[in-house]
């Protein structure tokens, strides 16, 4: 005898009838993954309803994000990344299996800044020493971030063209690698994301950034020595396209409840993010602008990217 179909909802009320299931680009561990656990827990709180976040690590997170894209839109299917996968991608990747419209924003759950750091033994002791450093051996430092055409990526390129400096890059798929290198002195500087790095491993000469992070106060930003280069990292959770108003009504409704819950705001303090929620109509906005901000950046930054 063949089993029973699953029974739908026939009400919004009825949502979420079984397990939803969050991906996430990246590794367990990464940032993005705990900030995942941190607010799907406090979602399906707000929701009565359990939720699994699922890693899906791979190909700079197309992967993940082409499962989310190609999921049935009934909110049983759900990502949660970063926006550069739908703000950046589609502007380095014309094959991408995916566009913009293929997700429904549902909220913005966080903003995450990088800083430029420098081993402990570099003999630059601020940002205008590294300046004046690299400024009088041009090429010859080495600075390294998590990956070409990433937010830090983009926002160190911008810095250095703006500065007037020329030095030698190095892409990083582990972040564990990357500030090894730089706090040993094998890499001059990174840009890595704050939350991932401690003051007592490396020296944060700016945050890349318009206003200080409270957990840096006492670090300047790049905006008060003269260069606007700020583009915060920021992301949040998203359906497939066409998942139906009424469920995607329920989770807005959970997302402000989760947004809001002090669990995740202290897994996100934890973390070095900054909690900021953005409902769906505004977090559709920001990322339609971002996406018109990387795609212009990108053309005058005129990078050879794979």
């Amino acid at each position: 005898m063949l089993a029973p179909a699953p029974r739908q909802p026939t009400a919004a009320a009825e949502f979420p009838t079984k397990a939803i299931q969050v991906i996430v680009p990246f590794s367990s561990g990464n940032l993005i993954d705990v900030l995942a656990h941190g607010f799907s827990e406090a979602l399906g709180r707000a929701i009565n309803g359990p939720i699994l976040v699922v890693n899906r690590e791979g190909a700079a997170g197309i992967i993940a994000m082409t499962a989310v894209a190609t999921a049935r839109p009934d909110g049983y299917i759900l990502g949660f990344a970063p926006q550069g996968q739908i703000t950046i991608q589609p502007h380095i990747k014309p094959d991408l299996p995916y566009r913009a419209d293929s997700f429904t924003p549902i909220c913005q759950t966080f903003e995450n800044q990088f800083a430029l750091v420098v081993g402990p033994n570099s003999p630059a002791r601020d940002f205008k020493a590294f300046l004046a450093l690299a400024r009088a051996a041009p090429g010859r430092l080495t600075w390294g971030d998590s990956g070409a055409a990433t937010v830090p990526n983009l926002q160190m390129y911008s810095l250095l063209r703006s500065a007037g400096i020329e030095m030698a890059y190095t892409p990083y798929r582990i972040y564990g690698d990357l500030l090894r290198d730089v706090t040993s002195g094998r890499l001059d500087a990174a840009a890595p994301s704050i939350g991932s790095f401690t003051t007592d491993t490396v020296r944060a000469l700016a945050i890349l950034a318009d206003q200080r992070h409270p957990q840096f106060a006492e670090v300047p930003t790049v905006a008060e020595f003269g260069y606007a280069v700020s583009m915060p990292g920021f992301g949040g959770l998203y359906a497939p396209a066409g998942v139906p108003a009424p469920v995607l009504a329920i989770l807005e409704k959970g997302c402000a409840a989760a947004a809001a819950d002090g669990a995740y705001k202290a897994v996100a303090a934890h973390t070095g993010a900054l909690a900021r929620y953005l409902a769906h109509d505004a977090f559709v906005r920001r990322l339609q602008d971002d996406s018109r901000a990387k795609a212009a950046l990108i053309r005058s930054l005129n990078l050879k990217l794979d």
